[in-house]
């Protein structure tokens, strides 16, 4: 890929190798009869399995952990969305203690199954003694938070202000709180 700031990025597609990145002398070793091109264009989740009891799937778990086993080992970071990027920036810190994280809307977009399991990786992760921000507005989120700041009572110049702090279950009978009845 050349990069001109003034011009449209060119591809071009190498002749030796014929776009694979490989040499033909490379391709020829197999591993459970994939050469490493065919390995490098798996899913987390087929490689995941592929090396299963391995180093290389204890790697890939957390990919699987954050609902990003669909991504392809060879896929390149320019073609992934926002939230997912933010997830693969999540999963590199999976096994850490002690931190402290703060994420921007990491649900949006995503399905609710994909939420569940994000849901479920957060208790995880507070469990394993970090400690997680969230700027949510996902009732589900809001609903399994151990505590929620809501900032109101309008967005922009019409908010601002503190309306609410507590846990959920104290939310829901909050006199000034706009996200209250939503919770029910």
């Amino acid at each position: 890929v050349s990069d001109m700031a003034f011009m449209d990025s060119i591809e071009t597609v190498c002749e030796a190798c014929g776009g694979l990145r490989y040499s033909n002398e490379v391709l020829q070793f197999k591993l459970k009869n994939l050469n490493i091109a065919q390995v490098m264009d798996l899913s987390a989740q087929k490689a995941y399995e592929l090396f299963a009891g391995t180093i290389i799937a204890e790697k890939l778990e957390p990919l699987i952990k954050t609902g990003l086993g669909y991504i392809h080992l060879n896929q390149s970071l320019s073609t992934l969305s926002g939230g997912e990027l933010q997830r693969i920036k999540l999963a590199s810190f999976l096994r850490e203690k002690g931190k402290i994280f703060i994420l921007d809307e990491p649900t949006d977009g995503l399905h609710l199954k994909d939420i569940d399991r994000l849901i479920s990786l957060f208790d995880t992760m507070v469990s394993a003694g970090n400690t997680i921000f969230l700027i949510e507005h996902n009732l589900e989120v809001l609903k399994s938070s151990d505590y929620v700041i809501e900032i109101g009572p309008g967005g922009g110049h019409k908010g601002g202000e503190v309306i609410f702090t507590g846990t959920p279950a104290q939310m829901q009978g909050a006199k000034y709180s706009v996200t209250a009845p939503y919770l029910k």
